[in-house]
């Protein structure tokens, strides 16, 4: 059995990786699926994103709309990690 030489408690704690995590700016933005085709999208739960959408991020949360109509939501760290966000000027 493998053992690691860190000690548990030498680990940062949630908050502490938390506090140095970048965090996204409200605003509006383009979300570009990172995924290549239709398929991976909708794999991902990303389907009503694909292959792009317009986003709005407020107070932690992404709201993703297509024609003016919501399609989609989740936090704004989950809509960083697995979109391309381009900011709209």
């Amino acid at each position: 059995m493998l053992h690691s030489t860190r000690d548990v408690n030498d680990w940062p704690s949630v908050g502490e990786i938390r506090a140095k995590m970048k965090k996204i700016e409200d605003g509006q933005y383009i979300a570009i699926c990172k995924e290549r085709n239709a398929l991976a999208a909708a794999m991902n739960g990303h389907a009503a994103v694909f292959p792009e959408a317009r986003c709005t991020i407020a107070n932690g949360q992404a709201v993703f709309k297509r024609d003016g109509t919501m399609v989609w939501s989740c936090n704004a760290a989950y809509a960083e990690a697995n979109f391309n966000l381009k900011p709209i000027a």
